[in-house]
């Protein structure tokens, strides 16, 4: 499933890593600022989630179910 938001204007925006990450020969360690921005215009964050539920019993219905964010793109002007 597919979760779209946006914003408008943007200011002092500072994208981080969450965690270490390799991209070629270059180690981004965990909070490294990985941009910076003075000004976003337009914003789309897209959230691409996963949904499972187990099932079981007579009819065979969903008891319980599971939610989950796979990843959330980011798109900007």
């Amino acid at each position: 499933m597919y979760d779209l938001q946006g914003v408008k204007e943007l200011y002092d925006v500072v994208i981080k890593s969450t965690y270490p990450i390799e991209m070629g020969n270059r180690k981004i360690e965990e909070n490294e600022v990985i941009a910076a921005f003075d000004n976003i215009q337009i914003g789309g964050l897209q959230e691409i989630k996963l949904r499972t539920d187990a099932r079981g019993g007579f009819d065979n219905r969903s008891w319980v179910y599971w939610e989950t964010t796979k990843e959330m793109p980011l798109s900007f002007t």
